[in-house]
């Protein structure tokens, strides 16, 4: 029993073993519908059995068997490579209304694709006049396509333009009625009538017919000698003839006066006030001195009716000695001091910043300096840097301090402010440049730990968009390797690019498109292949910085 138990449990063993080895793949997944499957737990046991590459429209799959029930399954191992078009070719010209079509196929499947060419529309000449308009009638223009022959025809507006005699007078105007008058077009026989103004009345001189006064009036008259129509107008009254003003009662500092004056014509009586008179007050008289704590008083009295105007005396200012200071102001912490005036013997007391200390509230260009160094830390947004040290400046000073074990609160010290400004220790490789590949270093600041980083491109690379006689060298030596990336015309195009894409396949690096000076290389030291426009050497031709904080 025991050594029928032990075979058993060896087969068991055994055909795990060969499926492991048969499929490093091998996946287990559950509810195996096999009897036997019960020696995993009911579970499925895959076995790879076969793949397809992906192709331009279908991904690549792979193909997994169950060892215990035979069941298959597949799963997708790359994407669908996507089509790689050529360029358009014309299959069918377009014309002056049809649209025409080009066509372009991929490289790898030979699918085609098509699409329209917008008609050209008609290359019309100049108008040519069939029928010329007249005064009174439309003519006719034609023009016709110099490409396809089609003609169009349009309307010429009739001109307008009556060949018209002299006006003759049918009726004269009078100074009553007005007149008309014709005239006729000697082309058409149009004719066309006008009124003609009536004339001005004649009149004679005017005439006072009422004399006007002071108070009433006057009229005058005027009489056309033609037809006898009359015209009035007003006459405007005179002017009053006054007398000089006479003062009725006088003004004083407490009351205004009046004056009068007399039309001697009609008697009519005009009265003014006369403005009061200013106070005629004595001398200022202190009647409390001001001190450095309490107000003056002074006082003054008209000299005339005895009117008394007080006013008070503004307190003197402090006169205090020097500051104190009890507690200096360091890089980090406001200072303390004090002074006393020398009257009174008032004590003031306050709190004083070091120099080049910012604080909220407060704006400049010293602050904007500082907002920029906390934006190219990441404390910041970019383009926050306003110059006003408000509440999202005051949250990222605070921040900044307390993660880098300085004097919280959210106030710039200048210690604060010295700590942004970065001192940079040596630059330290971090990738090496390759013939196929960039480079990067970094930089540490011995302050903060913000490290700054730098990215090294080899000279001579040449990618798409790329155009020159380097280019063109490129494409020929593709050419001569067998790798057809079409004319050599020193243009770097999708052509060109996938050409590159295919040494570099073969050459076993990344397939990003790019002639590398390795790739360049290699190109040019095979059998036949042209000479390069010149010598490829690896060297940095651009530093690209990435500066990351990582304190």
């Amino acid at each position: 029993m025991c050594r029928k138990m032990g075979r058993y449990l060896f087969a068991v063993l055994l055909v795990f073993l060969v499926a492991l080895c048969a499929s490093p793949a091998a996946v287990i997944a559950g509810e195996c519908p096999a009897p036997d499957s019960e020696r995993n737990g009911g579970n499925h046991f895959w076995n790879q059995e076969g793949s397809t590459a992906a192709t331009c429209t279908s991904p690549g799959t792979a193909t997994y068997t169950c060892a215990y029930c035979g069941q298959t399954r597949s799963e997708e191992t790359s994407p669908a490579l996507g089509h790689s078009f050529g360029d358009w070719a014309v299959t069918q010209a377009a014309s002056c209304t049809a649209n025409g079509t080009r066509t372009r196929t991929c490289s790898r499947c030979g699918q085609t694709e098509s699409e329209a060419i917008a008609a050209t529309g008609h290359s019309f000449g100049a108008w040519s006049i069939t029928r010329a308009a007249t005064c009174a009638a439309a003519g006719e223009q034609t023009r016709t396509c110099s490409i396809c022959g089609a003609s169009e025809t349009a309307s010429i507006p009739a001109t307008g333009n009556h060949s018209w005699s002299g006006w003759s007078v049918t009726k004269a105007a009078t100074c009553t009625a007005e007149g008309t008058q014709t005239r006729i077009c000697s082309t058409c026989g149009t004719s066309e009538t006008a009124s003609i103004a009536r004339t001005a009345h004649n009149f004679g001189g005017w005439s006072v017919t009422k004399a006007a006064t002071c108070t009433v009036e006057g009229t005058e008259t005027r009489t056309c000698s033609i037809c006898g129509t009359q015209e009035t107008r007003s006459i405007a009254k005179t002017a009053h003839k006054y007398s000089n003003w006479s003062v009725t009662t006088r003004a004083t500092c407490t009351a205004d006066g009046t004056e009068t004056r007399t039309c001697s014509i009609c008697g009519n009586k005009e009265t003014r006030t006369i403005a009061k008179l200013p106070h005629d007050y004595d001398d200022w008289k202190v009647s409390k001195e001001a001190t450095c704590t309490e107000n003056g008083t002074r006082s003054h009295r008209c000299r005339d009716c005895g009117h008394e105007e007080t006013q008070t005396i503004e307190m003197l200012p402090h006169s205090f000695t020097e500051w104190d200071v009890s507690i200096e102001a360091t890089d980090h912490s406001s200072g303390q001091r004090s002074r006393k005036c020398t009257v009174c013997d008032l004590e003031e007391h306050e709190e004083f910043d070091p120099e080049g200390t910012l604080r909220r509230g407060d704006t400049g260009d010293d602050v904007k300096e500082m907002q920029q160094l906390l934006i190219d830390q990441g404390y910041l947004e970019e383009g926050s840097a306003d110059g006003n040290f408000g509440p999202g400046t005051e949250s990222a000073v605070n921040k900044y301090q307390e993660e880098h074990g300085l004097e919280t609160g959210g106030v710039g010290w200048p210690q604060t402010i010295n700590h942004l400004q970065h001192e940079f220790g040596e630059w330290v490789i971090i990738t090496e440049m390759t013939p196929f590949s960039a480079g990067l270093r970094e930089r540490t600041c011995v302050k903060c730990g913000f490290k700054q980083q730098e990215e090294f491109i080899p000279a001579g690379i040449i990618q798409n968009g790329d155009r020159g006689e380097g280019v063109k060298k490129l494409q020929e030596a593709l050419n001569a390797a067998g790798h057809d990336c079409g004319t050599a015309d020193g243009a770097f195009g999708g052509k060109t690019e996938a050409a590159v894409k295919e040494v570099q396949e073969e050459l076993g690096v990344e397939q990003d498109g790019i002639a590398w000076p390795g790739l360049q290389k290699e190109l040019y030291n095979l059998p036949g292949a042209p000479k390069p426009e010149a010598e490829i050497a690896l060297a940095l031709t651009s530093v690209t910085p990435d500066q990351t904080y990582y304190g």
